[in-house]
């Protein structure tokens, strides 16, 4: 590859390939005879250390007009030697790099042909402090084309130093990966270290996929690690230590989108910064927080653009049958039922709403709510105020109950609500903060959140002024006020990402007395399809999920005593393939940990090798797939203990529940609290993530997603089959 810019330090043009035959002008050509000759130079300049030591000769009008770096470090140079010639001393450039510099100022042109990647870089570092701008700008464009799988496995140092050199292109290509990719920055042992300027660039952002919280708590952390002395317990700083961290994130804290924060976020992480804020900023904060429609003076940013990572849409499309509220509200009241910092997209809301009762078609009488809500959990309720845009109404997880007579429901997960609708310009949440009297079971009136929000008659809602029960106000008036409509609806969770599949439903036949499923069409065909397509895609959380109901097979109905192999027999233990026992409990864990290797790695058992004889009888000799060395250790253990060979050391699937569940509780608090940081399954997924997030950056594709690719043996047989009786089996094999 060969880069030519014209005149050195005039306009560039594209790279020209090597085939081409390129015509340089004749003056640049004269230049580099007069390089290569060395006649009449005046300079001579030294590279490399003492023992590697070579000289150039140059000239000093050629520096004057080509690179007034140099010329001026000819001009600053007091060595000359026994002709009188100056010399310029470079020991930290390598021969190597200088002869490709001198030229490029000679002759304008540079050959990256047969050069190494790295040696490109400290070429660009050269230009940069030889201010060569031009050229600096074209490696630049030339690495991020040419060479971005080793700028991605070298992202860390490329990243510090665009910053620190201010290479803009890279900045941007580096900040382009980093918003997609937040950890590798944020949770990376060098985050303290990098400079303001670029945290500044990353945090400014509208494309970063981090909530809110957790940026203000990078922010914060930077802050305090530009200065030793601040005490570790913020309850422990005066105000010169709030002043400290005032001055080193001057620069960084306009760029935080305070008003897209939770007001539960505000109260735990924001609060006891406040010292930090201007005080306008921070009234503006709280002011917003208690009555969200009300206008304010402080720059309210906008949301981020956080694309939502998901499985790919399994055909079901979110409906809701209510008059009142549309897609938008649902997935937004769905979003405060799962605590999310950043919104359901509407396309992936997780609930559906049934509805149960409208006023306008079932009555608005009190006995028509207990007649059909009583005990009903799960319930939201919405309300449309008559003659204004407001559309009012609030959850409740565990129901009214008729049998608790004038008495309070305890819950810490209802909240009530006003819906972004026509002139109400922004929704308002307000959850409850004294759970003991969050729901009141009155007979008297319809549902009831205290005095908050309560149907005290026909189409008739009230709330009271100064109630301590839920956070704010959801209404700017108090006393009665009526209604067009309400409605109840049960919310209940149909999927989750963490599903392949759907499950519909479970019905048992009472005459056969078997069970039916019902579950969405596979349209992959099954578990190892699906895993090629989208294995990719899958988070550690996904694959902690427990698989449901499962029945051991292999009972021939003709002749109940003869036991029959019956499976794919990758996925059958040893002891049952040799013969030695039958279907067990302990033969089904083996056979889980084949599924759970499969789907921790992508891979199905032995897919390389024909699925024969030869395979049974190194599997029951001790055979096992060989798992991949980045998978938690954790993981990789529990796995080996499923497969151990001898059947009373494996795990029972009540220890291997509770082993997975431990794991997805503390992985979820992780990600949705940012608790459990050191718990030790959440340290070796952050490490699995860190490298496949790694070995993503490699792959220059763009897809959202990546098939997962292995090559499958003809005689690999993954479809279930009868293999043989027991003694047919001993006799086999």
């Amino acid at each position: 590859m060969i880069i030519k810019i014209r005149g050195a330090i005039g306009d560039m043009v594209s790279p020209i390939s090597l085939g081409e035959k390129i015509f340089f002008e004749i003056h640049n050509c004269d230049f580099i005879k007069l390089l290569e000759n060395g006649d009449e130079h005046n300079v001579i300049v030294e590279v490399g250390e003492s023992s590697i030591k070579q000289p150039f000769k140059v000239h000093s009008t050629v520096l004057c007009y080509r690179c007034p770096y140099l010329y001026g470090e000819f001009k600053k140079s007091t060595i000359s030697n026994d002709d009188n010639i100056r010399i310029i001393q470079k020991p930290q450039i390598t021969a190597k790099i200088f002869n490709i510099i001198i030229k490029y100022i000679y002759g304008a042109t540079v050959n990256l042909e047969k050069v190494e990647t790295s040696v490109i870089f400290d070429l660009l570092m050269t230009a940069n402090e030889f201010q060569l701008e031009k050229l600096v700008t074209r490696l630049q464009i030339f690495l991020i084309k040419n060479q971005s799988s080793w700028l991605k496995l070298n992202f860390s140092k490329i990243y510090n130093l665009s910053f620190r050199t201010h290479f803009k292109a890279l900045q941007k290509y580096c900040n382009d990966i980093i918003v997609k990719h937040p950890n590798l920055i944020f949770e990376s042992k060098g985050f303290n270290t990098i400079p303001e300027e670029a945290l500044i660039s990353i945090i400014q952002r509208d494309d970063l996929q981090l909530e809110e919280p957790k940026i203000w708590d990078y922010v914060i952390q930077w802050g305090i690690s530009q200065n030793k002395t601040l005490p570790s317990n913020v309850d422990d700083w005066i105000d010169k230590d709030f002043q400290i961290l005032k001055n080193n994130l001057q620069q960084c804290l306009p760029h935080i989108r305070y008003f897209q924060i939770s007001n539960e976020s505000i109260r735990e992480k924001v609060f006891p910064y406040q010292q930090i804020l201007d005080k306008k900023l921070w009234d503006d904060i709280v002011e917003y927080s208690m009555t969200p429609n009300k206008a304010i003076t402080s720059k309210i940013l906008p949301p981020r653009k956080i694309i939502i990572t998901q499985l790919p849409s399994r055909g079901y499309t979110f409906r809701i049958t209510s008059s009142i509220i549309n897609i938008e509200q649902a997935t937004e009241i769905a979003s405060w039922v799962d605590k999310k910092e950043v919104a359901y997209d509407v396309n992936n809301n997780p609930y559906k709403f049934n509805l149960i009762l409208r006023g306008s078609r079932d009555g608005f009488e009190n006995k028509v709510f207990w007649n059909l809500c009583d005990q009903k959990t799960n319930v939201v309720v919405f309300a449309k105020v008559k003659d204004t845009d407001e559309i009012l109404g609030g959850y409740n997880p565990i129901g009214w109950n008729s049998d608790l007579d004038w008495q309070y429901s305890k819950t810490n997960a209802s909240f009530i609500f006003s819906l972004k609708n026509g002139n109400i310009k922004k929704s308002i949440l307000s959850r409850v903060k004294s759970p003991s009297k969050a729901i009141f079971n009155n007979p008297i009136f319809g549902p009831n959140f205290y005095n908050s929000l309560f149907m005290n008659g026909i189409q008739s809602f009230m709330n009271y002024p100064g109630n301590s029960i839920y956070e704010k106000s959801i209404k700017t008036t108090y006393g009665a006020f009526s209604i067009d409509d309400y409605e109840m609806a049960i919310h209940f969770k149909i999927w989750t990402r963490g599903d392949s599949i759907r499950f519909y439903g479970i019905a048992q036949d009472p005459e056969t007395h078997s069970y039916m499923m019902v579950l969405h069409y596979a349209k992959e065909g099954n578990l190892r399809e699906y895993l090629k397509i989208n294995f990719n895609n899958f988070d550690w959380k996904q694959k902690f999920k427990p698989f449901g109901l499962s029945k051991l097979i292999g009972v021939n109905p003709n002749n109940p005593e003869k036991k029959n192999i019956v499976g794919v027999f990758p996925y059958i233990a040893p002891e049952v393939l040799s013969g030695d026992e039958e279907y067990t409990k302990a033969a089904e864990v083996y056979s889980f940990g084949v599924i759970a290797y499969e789907m921790v790695t992508g891979f199905p058992p032995y897919p390389d090798i024909p699925h024969d004889k030869d395979l049974a009888m190194n599997i029951c000799n001790g055979l096992r797939s060989k798992i991949t060395f980045h998978t938690p250790k954790l993981i990789t253990r529990m796995i080996m203990r499923c497969w151990d060979a001898r059947v009373t050391h494996r795990p029972t699937f009540k220890e291997l529940y509770e082993e997975l569940d431990k794991y997805d509780v503390d992985y979820s608090d992780y990600i949705s609290e940012g608790i459990k940081k050191d718990s030790e399954i959440v340290i070796q997924i952050k490490n699995a993530e860190e490298f496949s997030a790694n070995q993503e950056l490699t792959n220059t594709t763009n897809t959202t997603t990546t098939t997962h690719n292995y090559q499958t043996h003809p005689q690999a047989i993954y479809t279930s089959r009868l293999l043989s009786s027991k003694t047919q089996e001993r006799r086999k094999f």
